[in-house]
């Protein structure tokens, strides 16, 4: 009998090259993965130093021409386009601040462009998708249910991404590294603690569910506890273009309103107030004018509170539909760990029993005290 060529084991030469690129991209995404990252200088929290960034000292530091850069860890992905940013949250080395146009940046190696020129380059991009999570967008705070469709959407934040080479401005000016084990957080403050001058007091519940939650959530989901202290946070409040409504960016009262109630409860997350800054009112000390930089670079960051908080897309209780469902089911575990880690950072031991007898339990009748918007939990009650 007559040799059959049985074409179902061989493969068609495209099949082939294909096969051959992807290993090749496997291969260099390796070299990229495995390869040691730049954190900069060892410097404590207490370091006597003549410089500093928001009052936290910093030292100036010249990188070699070809080690230094960022990269970026982003976990949540939905893969809808629309809104896959609301859901993700990323970890990045070396996230830096460039305090000139005060944006957030991340540095490509040349590496990490090569495989993006690769991949970009193939004819053939419909059998494969190339990721690269130094673009990947997120919610850089939460997102409230009022806004409009396109003021939630200006909510999408991603750092700049720029290339690092011998010849680009940190490799001749270097850049001031922030203490070590240091966690620089990009967020947004969403909504604003004591919005009109006439209410008789203010809400802290926004401020603990809406912000410290999604840190701590975001800080305790990348492993980032092993090795750091609280006092090592560092929030930087990111400010809009264009102001949104219900936040502490609408007017110059809502601005040192939610100054003044972030001095008075950040403890809880064991943050020094000094050190919380925005991207329009940081300040950045040097003593030696010859060695100046624009970039403030941190070893690590996080960012993506988006969906982290304790309300995602839903209201606050505004409406009785708010009541329909939970946004909240599984998050006893991380509840509980929030505060204890809050009742540490001002003294409490979390674990200690509370001495009272009989042991009282309270419990809201309603959601407010707002007719316009109050619901009963009678039912529930009962």
């Amino acid at each position: 009998m007559g040799k059959v060529n049985d074409k179902r084991n061989s493969l068609p030469p495209i099949v082939s090259a294909i096969s051959i690129l992807f290993i090749l991209l496997q291969f260099k995404l390796h070299q990229l993965i495995s390869r040691p990252v730049s954190l900069g200088p060892v410097l404590s929290i207490g370091a006597r130093t003549d410089d500093s960034f928001n009052n936290v000292p910093i030292t100036h530091v010249q990188p070699s021409k070809s080690d230094f850069h960022s990269t970026a860890h982003c976990i949540g992905e939905t893969f809808n386009q629309k809104i896959s940013w609301a859901y993700r949250s990323c970890a990045y080395t070396n996230l830096c601040f460039d305090v000139m146009e005060s944006e957030f940046v991340l540095f490509r190696s040349q590496s990490q462009k090569s495989l993006d020129e690769l991949a970009r380059s193939s004819d053939r991009k419909e059998l494969w998708t190339v990721a690269s999570a130094m673009n990947t967008t997120v919610s850089i705070g939460g997102i409230n249910a009022k806004w409009t469709k396109d003021k939630q959407s200006s909510m999408e934040w991603s750092p700049i991404v720029r290339d690092y080479s011998e010849h680009s401005d940190i490799a001749n000016e270097g850049y001031y590294a922030l203490p070590q084990e240091t966690v620089l957080i990009p967020f947004h403050r969403t909504q604003n603690l004591k919005l009109f001058e006439s209410h008789a007091g203010f809400n802290p519940g926004h401020l603990i569910w809406d912000d410290f939650l999604p840190i701590f959530t975001l800080i305790k989901t990348f492993g980032m506890f092993v090795n750091t202290r609280p006092e090592q946070l560092m929030p930087l409040r990111y400010v809009p273009k264009e102001p949104l409504w219900a936040t502490c960016d609408m007017n110059e009262m809502t601005a040192a309103n939610c100054s003044a109630n972030f001095k008075k409860f950040l403890p809880l997350m064991g943050i020094d107030p000094r050190i919380v800054k925005t991207t329009r009112d940081s300040i950045f000390k040097i003593s030696d004018q010859s060695k100046k930089s624009r970039y403030i670079c941190s070893p690590y960051g996080t960012a993506g509170l988006g969906m982290n908080n304790d309300h995602g897309m839903k209201k606050h209780g505004v409406e009785k539909n708010d009541y329909e469902y939970s946004f909240n089911v599984g998050k006893g575990p991380i509840f509980r760990q929030f505060r204890n880690y809050m009742m540490s950072n001002i003294g409490i031991e979390p674990l200690s029993a509370v001495p009272r007898d009989p042991f009282i339990i309270t419990i809201s009748m309603n959601s407010t005290d707002d007719e316009d918007r109050m619901t009963s939990f009678d039912a529930q009650i009962k």
